[in-house]
């Protein structure tokens, strides 16, 4: 069952009970995919705030990326990418959806990757369209988020993080078990694997007391 939205979880359970195909005893589970996410999705937004217009803070920092590239057309925006930073563009940014964190902290990896250049291309959009167009307000708005120093300082904590904790649970989450041969239905371990996440936060939380780097759980 998922995580979030209408009918799930204990409210889908007891429908199912009243319609007769549930046995006497059941288990009620979560999706462990999407409660993973939410251990940084929850806090970032109760600290550093949601994306949207007007707003300053790292969430729309991590969204202007994604809505220039898809401002232009995609050739001419291959040719920008190209003629200022003298390379091609590759993959596109990928799409920071807020209800799949993974897709968050991917975007997020590839803006830092990425930082000088996104900071040289928004820069050329600025100057190369006038000022009453969507392209410039969405470049303008880049280039003044990216020149807030504490804002790449967020951007770095969530990349950390995600490499720390969210990539290596949910690639064993994403394994296939070995009794049942299927990819992603590993509930059977959960509960040794709830205990290793407890312990990798309980790491994590030392670490950034003692000021070192989420990079080094264990």
């Amino acid at each position: 069952m998922d995580s979030g939205g209408g009918g799930v979880l204990e409210c889908l359970a007891e429908c199912l009970k009243k319609l007769g195909v549930t046995t006497q005893v059941y288990l009620v589970a979560n999706c462990t995919l999407h409660a993973v996410q939410r251990t940084l999705a929850n806090p970032v937004k109760a600290v550093f705030g949601d994306g949207g217009l007007e707003k300053r803070n790292v969430m729309q920092l991590i969204h202007c990326p994604y809505d220039l590239m898809n401002i232009l057309e995609l050739d001419e925006w291959k040719e920008n990418w190209f003629s200022v930073t003298g390379k091609k563009f590759g993959k596109k940014y990928p799409k920071p959806v807020m209800t799949r964190w993974w897709y968050v902290g991917c975007a997020s990896q590839k803006l830092l990757e990425q930082w000088e250049d996104w900071k040289m291309v928004s820069e050329a959009v600025i100057n190369n369209k006038s000022t009453d167009t969507a392209a410039n307000k969405v470049a303008s708005g880049l280039w003044s988020l990216m020149n807030e120093p504490v804002l790449k300082a967020h951007l770095h904590f969530m990349c950390a993080y995600h490499k720390a904790f969210i990539v290596p649970h949910f690639e064993w989450l994403q394994k296939m078990d070995e009794r049942t041969k299927r990819s992603g239905f590993r509930s059977r371990s959960i509960l040794e694997r709830y205990y290793l996440m407890h312990c990798d936060l309980t790491h994590l939380k030392a670490k950034l007391g003692k000021g070192s780097s989420l990079l080094i759980i264990h």
